[in-house]
């Protein structure tokens, strides 16, 4: 079995992709054989512009290979990227979502946040006289008590969840790791019943009132803090897991 990395300069998790060969998009020729493909999220990197063209090109080489996602195109990157679509996908698990076009946006009670994913960048809870189009999303906003990372491995939900920091406090950041609730694993599930995703990194909301929110699936999550703070190795997983679905 060998396995094969895509992704931009600017992933943190690639110093964990031990024994996977990593290529980058900005300048690979994409003709490397592979029986495992992972094509990372491309948008994360503010100096590499995504050429949808270029990588549809190295997709289409792997026709043979386990791709993980099933991807076959760019459009299923974006697509699955896009915090909207995310929303009509998983409906009453996530919060109310809209287009700017849609809903107007009111203080304390939405936020807004770019379509595509940004690493928790650029969450809005007031706009400040910023113009909003629909590339941008507004939802409602959440009494959050906790906000988790949970990942998903080929349907294997690990036990220990990342504890995240408030957005509402500055950049977002890992503040801990604890073991997931019988109530949190069954929601999770719920997620998962909707979710096309190989590996996810999913952001739990739990709520005042007790109620949980998905607020988003990463289908690229990183792995670096995660991996120092319980030792377990993501990576090994998606090679084990993903190599035998």
């Amino acid at each position: 079995m060998k396995e094969l990395l895509y992704t931009t300069r600017n992933d943190l998790s690639v110093p964990f992709f031990d024994g996977w060969q990593v290529e980058y998009y900005d300048t690979t020729d994409g003709k490397v054989p592979a029986d495992l493909v992972y094509f990372r999220d491309p948008f994360n990197d503010p100096d590499y512009q995504p050429n949808s063209a270029r990588i549809d090109q190295i997709i289409s080489q792997y026709h043979s290979a386990r791709i993980i996602d099933q991807l076959r195109s760019f459009q299923d990157i974006l697509d699955h990227e896009d915090k909207y679509k995310q929303s009509q996908l998983y409906q009453d698990l996530y919060p109310n979502t809209w287009l700017p076009s849609q809903h107007e946006f009111v203080v304390g009670s939405n936020i807004a946040k770019p379509r595509i994913s940004q690493r928790a960048k650029n969450i809005l809870f007031d706009l400040n006289g910023q113009q909003i189009d629909d590339q941008w999303i507004i939802q409602e906003l959440f009494d959050i008590n906790e906000e988790l990372r949970v990942y998903v491995v080929a349907g294997e939900i690990l036990p220990i969840a990342s504890i995240k920091s408030s957005k509402a406090n500055g950049p977002v950041k890992v503040i801990g790791t604890r073991a997931l609730t019988h109530q949190e694993v069954d929601f999770v599930r719920e997620v998962m019943k909707k979710c096309p995703l190989d590996i996810a990194g999913l952001d739990i909301a739990i709520l005042r009132d007790g109620k949980l929110r998905l607020i988003e699936a990463n289908r690229s999550p990183q792995f670096k803090r995660y991996i120092e703070l319980t030792g377990v190795n993501i990576v090994d997983k998606i090679a084990q897991n993903c190599s035998i679905m």
